[in-house]
């Protein structure tokens, strides 16, 4: 039969103390790693809207030269809010749109569009080839605008 010499049951206070500071450090290095978070959160957010006026920016173009009846689009700037809105909301960012219309052949144009945002100003942008089809000619026998 052998002598158990302690019988100890439960936490010492030691122990305690050590995984509460062990916790503690868990919880601070966390904390400090959320607002790296939210700032590129917001930076991707932005990304994203302009990532997205590009692409319907170009889309609108390819679709407005492809049908030769239509006036050809012309170089312009305009300023998008990231609501949607007309005017400016309460903590809204303000987008600004450069498209380009160049020749580049016959019945052959490129559109670049650039996209900037306040506190950017390098932005994004984007490009795209588009000719006339024939089959996007609305209405039928028109004549070609451009």
């Amino acid at each position: 039969m052998s002598l158990i010499a302690c019988n100890e049951k439960g936490l010492s206070m030691l122990e305690v103390v050590v995984a509460t500071m062990l916790v503690m450090i868990g919880v601070i290095g966390v904390l400090s790693v959320q607002p790296q978070g939210w700032k590129l959160a917001a930076k991707t957010d932005k990304l994203s809207r302009a990532a997205e006026l590009v692409h319907e920016e170009l889309e609108t173009n390819e679709v407005a030269i492809m049908n030769c009846c239509n006036a050809l689009p012309a170089t312009n700037t305009r300023t998008v809010f990231a609501s949607g809105q007309t005017s400016s909301q309460t903590g809204d960012l303000l987008y600004t749109v450069q498209t380009t219309v160049t020749a580049t052949g016959a019945s052959q144009w490129r559109v670049k569009s650039l996209v900037t945002w306040t506190g950017n100003a390098v932005g994004i942008s984007g490009s795209i080839l588009v000719s006339t089809q024939e089959n996007y000619r609305s209405p039928a026998g028109c004549a070609c605008a451009h």
